[in-house]
């Protein structure tokens, strides 16, 4: 099992390419938020360099030149200094085990000047010149991704091969720039264009600072990859996820839905605390994405949104059809979701209303069905697992739902005792129409949750196969 068994180290070495060659910190490999910590204590020491190593100075970023010639507009920079780097916030550092894909996140100030030469025409106007460029870029938010892939060296060690990145970027706070010497002195000119150039920042760093940061990007993939191509995998000790014992007390055939079910039901905590080893949040209380809705005459939106209830649940079947390959999980639990909204339109054809404040809305006696697709394979040691591949659910609130809502038409008391009487007595309609919205974004989280859990344990630790 070549691939998990140097994950781990793989991911450790991905943090210290954003800083010190050397280990200062132990994650397990699915701990995104340890390997995020990590990574941040450990910037500095990579920006600086790392001549033995082969991996060049971040900052100061020296790049020779770069050109431009888009739409008219023509400009090129020589001897460009970039400043900033070592002032990164890492905001994630995550790691896909099964399609061998690290992603990055970071933001930080930059800092760029160079000498330019420039002519043509941006946003129509006309401009010339050559001089120094000063430009400031506030809160630059970066986005990595990099694939990978575990090769033997020369000395037949394993190590990380990074095979290439993409990478996504969005300047958030503004630029500041000033060119020296434009239109070759003539004030006047040059201020209008600088005028232009801060009430046009966004559309212009969307249509330019990539020539840039193809440049500065490359220089940090290039130091990434040098780093890791020059240490061994078996430098670094091997961390593995442990598995309490109570958890495989009982071994189930995949054919025995009481013992399944039993097992699930025994399980169930694990989830609703999380585990943290496997990137696996608590599930009581989840904490799901925003639920955005625009349709005919209506829209609102709910944001943090919390569910609750989880652990109170009951498993009532596991059964797994093996012929088909389908896992099917029934369990009821009462769902208590709460989160901040606002509205606006025409609900039923029958009220106009508005608000935004808090929500609050209990799904009593909530059963939900649902079918995970699966196939079984082997993993990189030929053990085999359970990898599911995607799932269909159905769910149905059968005690019924309470609505609560603070604030709608702006605290007025009477039409919002109106509102949520016919809410609470038509709670089936408004289930048919709306609950699928937010339903899939919970059971999204469930499928997630099972198929990292799944993909983690070979099939026999836990099931007679």
């Amino acid at each position: 099992m070549e691939i998990i068994k140097y994950l781990p180290l793989v991911l450790m070495q991905f943090t210290l390419i954003l800083g010190s060659p050397f280990l200062t910190q132990k994650c397990y490999l699915w701990d995104a938020r340890c390997l995020t910590s990590t990574a941040q204590t450990l910037v500095p020491s990579l920006t600086a360099g790392i001549p033995e190593l082969g991996v060049e100075r971040l900052d100061t970023m020296y790049i020779d030149s770069l050109h431009v010639d888009q739409e008219g507009y023509k400009v090129d920079w020589y001897n460009i200094y970039l400043q900033g780097l070592r002032n990164t916030v890492i905001d994630n550092l995550s790691i896909d085990i099964n399609s061998k894909v690290m992603r990055l996140l970071f933001h930080t100030d930059v800092s760029v000047k160079a000498h330019y030469v420039k002519k043509g025409y941006l946003l129509s106007l006309p401009v010339a010149g050559e001089g120094e460029v000063n430009m400031k870029l506030k809160n630059v938010h970066m986005e990595f991704v990099v694939p990978f892939d575990i090769i033997k060296d020369v000395q037949g060690r394993h190590i990380i091969d990074l095979k290439g990145y993409q990478y996504w970027y969005d300047v958030k706070d503004g630029v500041d720039v000033v060119f020296g010497n434009l239109y070759y002195g003539n004030n006047e000119l040059s201020r209008k264009f600088h005028t232009l150039v801060q009430q046009n920042w966004k559309l212009l760093t969307i249509k330019y600072n990539r020539f840039l940061f193809d440049k500065s990007n490359d220089k940090i993939f290039n130091a990434i990859r040098n780093y890791v191509h020059s240490v061994p995998l078996d430098s670094v000790l091997l961390y593995y996820y442990k598995i309490p014992d109570t958890e495989i007390a009982v071994k189930c055939a995949l054919n025995d839905s009481v013992c399944l079910t039993q097992q699930a039901q025994n399980t169930l905590q694990l989830f609703v605390e999380g585990i943290p080893e496997l990137g696996i949040k608590k599930i009581d209380k989840l904490y799901i994405d925003d639920v955005i809705v625009q349709i005919p005459k209506f829209s609102y939106a709910w944001v943090n949104i919390t569910i609750a209830g989880m652990r109170n649940a009951i498993i009532d079947k596991v059964s797994i059809n093996q012929d088909l390959k389908y896992i099917r999980v029934l369990f009821h639990t009462t769902m208590i979701m709460e989160f901040d909204y606002i509205c606006d339109g025409i609900l039923m054809s029958l009220f106009y209303i508005f608000g935004d404040g808090k929500g609050h809305v209990t799904l009593k006696d909530m059963q939900m069905e649902i079918l995970f697709v699966y196939d079984i394979i082997k993993d990189h040691n030929g053990k085999h697992i359970m990898d599911l591949k995607t799932y269909y659910y159905g769910f149905d609130p059968v005690g019924g739902v309470d609505y609560y809502f603070t604030n709608l038409f702006n605290g007025e008391t009477e039409r919002t005792k109106l509102l949520l009487d016919l809410m609470n007595e038509s709670w089936r309609i408004i289930v048919a129409y709306f609950s699928g919205y937010f339903n899939k974004k919970i059971t999204d989280k469930f499928f997630t949750t099972l198929q990292i859990y799944m993909r983690s344990r070979p099939l026999q630790e836990y099931a007679l196969y």
